[in-house]
């Protein structure tokens, strides 16, 4: 979403991820350090 040198001004990733916790559950994405987001597999 941005480029590895510019600045991130605005909360649209932590908005993004919230949504997803809101209706996949706290449980279904993890931050790997480093690596970026896990999303584990919903049955």
């Amino acid at each position: 979403m941005y480029g590895w040198g510019s600045e991130v001004e605005s909360n649209a990733i932590e908005f993004f991820i919230h949504s997803l916790r809101k209706k996949l559950g706290n449980d279904a994405l993890k931050n790997v350090r480093g690596l970026g987001w896990l999303v584990r597999k919903l049955h």
